[in-house]
């Protein structure tokens, strides 16, 4: 009598082993994992598809190539951004700057123009009953709030009120702009209500390249772009890239399990079972 594989009556039949306190040890599903890496401190990469392949890109940043622009190359599973110039970081520029009372002066952190406005206004009532310096979130605008009248204030008391590191907004001053030292004999003089917007500034100039630029020639290549996806977070699109390379990593394979997804089994003991 021919004699018939068990598979062959029974295609859904699984060998599972139990260890020493008799649990199953069967394999179980793990989802696929996808590939990531960062380039040039800011960007982002995600691999396009999942898996542990994708362990084997590799994107780089090459810098003075030559040409007449910045280009990409892809070779197989290499991604190569190249930038057409030496990386040079932009300068020659400004800050804006704003002049109180002649008495000091206030400096914007950031080259270039700015639409940052400063006001000294008194005779307001604040949350805390005492005199207050609020920015404004959506612009960054700075108003000196004073709960007195403006004859009752001096050039130091606004200087004071702008450099004292106990208070709640001192914090928030220092990512907006610095203040400069009193002029000599100005200290003592009647403050003034005040409103005007930073000017002066210039911006930089001459960079050679942008972190947007080399995102940019990733997503806009159809071979790169099949590869891996790039994020980047447009506060950091204007800044200078670095000579990098990275190489992703953290992909992972599928796992499938012992057992089909949904369905009763029948357990058998081998021992008991003839023939199989």
């Amino acid at each position: 009598m021919a004699q018939v594989d068990s598979a062959d009556v029974f295609p859904s039949l699984r060998t599972i082993s139990t260890n020493s306190v008799g649990d199953l040890q069967e394999i179980t599903s793990v989802p696929a994992l996808r590939a990531g890496g960062v380039l040039s401190t800011d960007i982002v990469l995600s691999a396009v598809e999942l898996g542990a392949d994708a362990n084997n890109i590799v994107v780089s940043i090459v810098e003075n190539w030559g040409g007449s622009a910045n280009s990409i190359a892809v070779d197989g599973n290499n991604i190569e951004v190249r930038l057409q110039e030496t990386l040079t970081a932009a300068s020659g520029g400004s800050p804006s700057t704003l002049d109180y009372n002649s008495s000091f002066t206030l400096t914007t952190l950031n080259n270039g123009g700015t639409t940052i406005d400063f006001h000294v206004v008194d005779n307001i009532a604040t949350t805390s009953g005492q005199d207050e310096v609020k920015i404004n979130a959506s612009d960054d605008d700075v108003s000196v709030c004073l709960v007195g009248d403006i004859s009752t204030y001096t050039n130091q008391n606004i200087y004071d009120l702008l450099t004292d590191t106990t208070t709640a907004w001192y914090a928030g001053l220092q990512n907006i702009f610095t203040v400069g030292d009193v002029a000599e004999n100005t200290g003592n003089l009647q403050a003034i209500e005040f409103s005007s917007t930073f000017s002066n500034g210039s911006p930089d100039v001459n960079q050679s390249a942008t972190l947007q630029e080399v995102a940019d020639l990733i997503t806009g290549s159809a071979e790169a772009s099949a590869l891996v996806s790039v994020t980047l977070d447009s506060a950091k699109a204007n800044d200078l890239p670095s000579v990098d390379s990275e190489q992703l990593t953290g992909g992972a394979d599928a796992t499938i399990a012992d057992l089909d997804a949904d369905s009763q089994y029948v357990l058998l003991k081998i021992d008991e079972i003839h023939g199989l």
